[in-house]
């Protein structure tokens, strides 16, 4: 799939990631999958500037999860070209906040496409 990010994301407007936030291990090769994206895509944050990207932290039910903080330290959020993201702790087993995230970047899309169609 890696090869084919170029071509499938020309036209994208949001980003959803997934991360185990469970499994630090994996989480750390996550964390390098999200970066090297951006990298392959040639993205700067003059070309995104507010395209949201919303962060799915799974696993949000079990004791090990990673919090909020540590999940934006992990995948350097402030060194990507996004300004406009939000971590979600969900529990993709029970459905738990996944509507949350759906609706926010629902929202973000339409206050974008709003906002740039007046423009």
């Amino acid at each position: 799939m890696r090869p084919l990010w170029r071509q499938y994301s020309r036209a994208t407007d949001a980003y959803i990631f997934v991360l185990d936030a469970a499994d630090r291990q994996r989480a750390i090769l996550a964390a390098d999958e999200l970066e090297s994206f951006f990298d392959t895509m040639g993205v700067k944050s003059q070309d995104i500037p507010g395209d949201p990207l919303l962060i799915y932290a799974n696993k949000k039910d079990l004791p090990d999860a990673m919090t909020r903080s540590e999940i934006e330290s992990l995948l350097k959020l402030q060194e990507l070209p996004v300004s406009n993201y939000k971590i979600v702790p969900c529990c993709g087993k029970t459905g738990e906040n996944l509507r949350q995230g759906l609706e926010w970047l629902t929202d973000e899309l339409k206050r974008t496409v709003t906002t740039s169609d007046f423009s």
